[in-house]
Parts: structure tokens; sequence; C-alpha cells
């Protein structure tokens, strides 16, 4: 018999012949139960929530901007995001942000030796805490200096811009 047919063969009945030796025991009757599963992926929740103030444009650079207050909290399981105030329409969008840009919300506000200008951005400030795949997240960003300025564009796609 030429050797493609054995090949066939054994693709065929090799299949058959392991689920029919499934079924079969030891012969007394008594079945095994499954052994639990052990390689279930551990679950690592991300929940985020965001509070600040923002400001509304003014026409006049010397009045003092209207503060406009924000706030939301986005829960993104596997499967079924959901999110409050600000991310009420938004959080499966969100979600997918935290995702792709984890270690940017690990890393901004906290680099170590940083030089900030003393440049001033505005009153704006916000605070983002929660968790990030099971990591804490606890950032505060405030646009008095340089590096709160480029920590809020830095965030821009979860804060929304500083002027609303």
């Amino acid at each position: 018999m030429p050797r493609t047919r054995l090949a066939v063969i054994a693709l065929v009945v090799g299949p058959l012949l392991t689920v029919l030796g499934a079924g079969c025991g030891s012969g007394d009757g008594a079945t095994k139960p499954a052994a639990p599963s052990t390689s279930r992926p551990p679950t690592h929740a991300t929940t985020l929530s965001v509070k600040g103030v923002a400001t509304a444009p003014t026409a006049d650079p010397a009045t003092e901007a209207a503060k406009v207050p924000f706030s939301g909290t986005v829960d993104c399981p596997a499967g079924h995001p959901s999110g409050t105030g600000m991310f009420a329409t938004n959080a499966a969008a969100v979600c997918a942000e935290i995702v792709a840009r984890r270690e940017v919300l690990a890393r901004v506000g906290s680099e170590p030796g940083r030089m900030c200008s003393e440049i001033y951005g505005g009153p704006q400030q916000a605070r983002i805490t929660g968790t990030v795949a099971g990591t804490p997240v606890s950032i505060r960003v405030s646009r008095s200096d340089g590096c709160g300025i480029a920590d809020w564009t830095t965030l821009q796609w979860l804060l929304g811009p500083p002027e609303r």
C-alpha cells in the first residue's frame, strides 16, 4: 500500500480511535472526574476614576476663566466595558486606549530627576485613581508648570482638553 494512502488512513482513523478509546474505562463502571483546570489566566481588574477641573475659554485673557468640573469612572471587564460621567458614552473606546497606553499611565509624573519649567499653563487639575491590569494607579496632574502641561497633554485622551 502506498505511503500517502497509509498517511490518509492514519489521519482519519487515528482521531476516531482516540474518541472511541476515551469512552473505555477500567471496566469497573467508575469514571474519574476531570482534573480542575489550572491554566485559566488570572483576572486583572481595570477600573479608573477621574476627577478634575477644566476651564471655559474666555475672549479676554485678563478675565479669570470659569471652572468646569468633570468626573467619571470607567470599568473594563472583558467584553463589557461601562462608564459613568464623562465616560458614559465612550467606555469601550476608553478601555481600548487604557490597554494600548497602560505603560503611559505607569510612567506619567513619576520620572526621577525630572526638570520642570516654570511656565504656568492654567488652573486645570485632575486626579486619576484605580487599577490598570491589577496595578494600582494614582496620578495627580496640575497645569501649574511645564511638567504638568506635558502630563495633561500626554493624558488628554483620558482627561479631555484643558479648556472646554
